[in-house]
């Protein structure tokens, strides 16, 4: 870990100056960073997501409250294969009592909740960067 902290200050230290340079260069290595963390931790957390019990409904959301605790820690989200979309994973009672299932979840450009994924069984959970832009100050928005 020292290697890389002394390789990052490296780089931060011949930066340019100019702001907008700099912001722009420090952005891309931030972006960098954060699709290597999700690279790197995707097989190990769906391991462990895999190995967590998950078979009654409660389980599902006490699982799904760990993923994403997990994916807000390092800025992630995972990503919908059918849609493209960065998702949350969610418990959901479904329609088998006492078992559950899993709903990837997203919010839509107009606030609206969507479900691009329901599934009885554990999905392999694609993690990539989340979108991490808010609204600007003052501003109130549902869009993520």
């Amino acid at each position: 870990m020292q290697a890389l902290q002394e390789a990052m200050g490296e780089v931060v230290r011949h930066l340019p100056e100019d702001y907008d340079a700099r912001r722009a260069a420090l952005a891309e290595m931030f972006d960098t960073c954060r699709q290597q963390v999700a690279a790197g931790l995707e097989p190990a957390f769906n391991a462990k997501a895999k190995d967590t019990p998950h078979d009654t409904y409660e389980d599902k959301k006490t699982l799904a409250k760990w993923v994403n605790a997990e994916l807000r820690r390092f800025g992630l989200a995972i990503w919908s294969p059918r849609t493209g979309d960065r998702c949350f994973l969610m418990g959901n009672p479904g329609g088998t009592p006492g078992a559950g299932r899993f709903v990837l979840e997203y919010t839509d450009k107009q606030g609206k909740r969507q479900h691009p994924l329901t599934s009885v069984s554990l999905p392999h959970l694609d993690l990539m960067p989340d979108e991490m832009t808010r609204a600007p100050y003052g501003e109130r928005t549902r869009e993520r």
